[in-house]
């Protein structure tokens, strides 16, 4: 059966504009609100069940503005964004609704609109989600109508006669192509840049060979194997931990192969909308608790999750500050975030390529391409969905930087398309340098610690549940101990804030990659998930 209810009675909670994600009951039939950088998914509907495998399509329409698809050879010139696609459902029992849970989606039968692309999870893996893109070459905004997603409600448990109702979700992403690249400086003066360990000049660049030892210069949480003898790197064959020759750890994300990667940092509309999706207990662990804080606007009214930057208790107004990459997350909140999302943690390798994608290391650049930056001192349309700096490029330096703390995600990119104006990466995830940390599994760890993340970490993906205390549950993240992540050790700190001087917002800066905090403490502390490529 399928839920009528008024769709007056069920508050659609707009997204931020970049990273979206929509409740809705089925057949609701309130707009979603357009905004600059934004992907926008329609209420959905359930149609063309099969009781023979015990499967239902979904059916909506999904678009997005400042997209893109560009095809060439080598493969490394190849590049796209894509948005990532995943379902909840409740079912209800009597007049009460339960608790939302992931939909486990069939291995084929997705159908997608004309001039889109559905790619569905890895090979031999049960997708908990599907990537939309376009089809072909081309830029601009996208509007992909029809799309169906086929539910394997069967693999949930759910009867054919359940009364339901359904969640969709919706994060943009972009593609990172397989290809070699490089790490570090050329002259290894940013704080713990990885370097040949025999001291040749040059950056060390990661192939599909097995490389000569990399170690990195010293810092103060880094484990004296990598700024010793190091580790050695085979892009496709993962990580020679000690540097004996053979491969320890054939997982590891090294950057080489494709994945994907959240276009922009979590947005306080987007993880207000996660709170929601949770029980009671899960949502008490991950709530934040900072509003007013530094920009932080994430607050409860009654029993919802929203932003109030106006502190009216009218959540989610166009000026309420949804669009603001969120602060005041631990390494622990984001991990359950990924997990719930079927994402993971991106390694620091994969961070550097995303930043510089194949180019030859320079020294001391940032993210952007570029060797400097300038302090932003003006911000238009504050909390609003088209709020824009007044300078380009990059969010940093608290003591000059107006206001203190961060801005929308995607702020720069409005009416411009290099990329140092609008601060992205070498493929287009913007504000990898400034804004909000980026939090990502370390090369290095406690130097205390026996077992370190490098030896661990294989790169699972979220299978979209947590634990009921609210925690993610895969075992190969750090910070993992009996089944939950409940601490930080293995990861750490790349890209810098706006809480800090622009140094550490170089590329090859590595002063704080190793530092495992598990604290929410910092008014700068966000992040974004990867995925690895179908």
């Amino acid at each position: 059966m399928i839920d009528k209810a008024d769709a007056k009675t069920r508050r659609l909670v707009r997204a931020a504009c970049c990273l979206l994600s929509i409740f809705f009951c089925l057949w609701s039939i309130a707009p979603q609100e357009a905004c600059a950088n934004n992907v926008d998914i329609s209420p959905a509907q359930l149609v063309d069940r099969h009781t023979t495998n015990d499967t239902i399509d979904i059916k909506f329409t999904i678009g997005w503005e400042n997209s893109w698809y560009t095809t060439g050879a080598p493969s490394a010139t190849a590049n796209w964004d894509a948005a990532w696609v995943f379902a909840k459902y409740s079912v209800k029992s009597g007049e009460t609704w339960g608790d939302w849970a992931h939909c486990t989606l069939a291995t084929s039968g997705h159908s997608a609109a004309s001039g889109a692309t559905i790619d569905g999870g890895l090979t031999g893996a049960t997708p908990v989600g599907v990537f939309i893109r376009r089809s072909s070459a081309g830029q601009g905004t996208v509007s992909f109508a029809h799309n169906e997603l086929r539910w394997n409600y069967g693999a949930d448990f759910v009867a054919d006669d359940a009364e339901i109702k359904v969640q969709l979700f919706a994060i943009e992403m972009v593609h990172i192509p397989e290809g070699s690249f490089y790490v570090g400086d050329t002259d290894g003066t940013a704080t713990g840049t990885l370097k040949w360990q025999d001291g040749t000049s040059g950056a060390p660049q990661i192939t599909a060979s097995l490389s000569a030892a990399i170690n990195c210069a010293n810092t103060s949480y880094d484990d004296t194997q990598l700024e010793g003898a190091g580790i050695r790197i085979d892009g496709d064959g993962g990580l020679d931990t000690d540097a004996d020759g053979v491969i320890d750890n054939a997982d590891f994300p090294t950057g080489y192969k494709a994945f994907y990667l959240m276009k922009y940092e979590i947005s306080q509309g987007q993880y207000a909308s996660f709170l929601n999706n949770l029980i009671a207990a899960q949502a008490t662990t991950r709530y934040p608790g900072a509003e007013g804080n530094d920009r932080h606007v994430i607050t409860k009214v009654g029993d919802t999750y929203g932003c109030d930057a106006n502190g009216n208790d009218v959540l989610n107004e166009p000026t309420d500050g949804e669009w603001v990459a969120c602060n005041y997350l631990t390494w622990m909140d984001l991990c359950a975030y990924f997990d719930w999302a079927g994402l993971r943690p991106m390694s620091e390798l994969e961070f550097e390529k995303a930043c510089r994608g194949g180019q030859s290391a320079v020294n001391d650049e940032y993210a952007d391409g570029t060797t400097s930056e300038t302090v932003t001192s003006t911000l238009e349309s504050d909390y609003e969905n088209d709020e824009t700096p007044t300078t380009a490029g990059c969010h940093f330096n608290y003591n000059s930087c107006v206001p203190n703390g961060p801005f929308r995600s995607g702020c720069f990119g409005i009416g411009t398309n290099t990329r140092a104006a609008t601060g992205a990466g070498y493929y287009g995830a913007m504000e990898l340098s400034g804004n909000i940390w980026e939090r990502c599994v370390s090369l290095g760890g406690d130097k205390d610690a026996s077992i370190k993340a490098r030896d661990e970490f294989t790169g699972s993906h979220g299978d979209g549940e947590l634990s009921n205390g609210g925690h993610g549950t895969n075992s190969d993240w750090p910070g993992e101990s009996s089944g939950t992540i409940t601490g930080a050790a293995g990861s750490g700190f790349r890209g810098g804030s706006w809480l800090y001087d622009i140094f550490v917002a170089r590329v090859a800066d590595r002063g704080l990659a190793s530092y495992p905090s598990a604290i929410r403490r910092s008014y700068g502390e966000g992040g974004r998930g990867a995925r690895t490529s179908p």
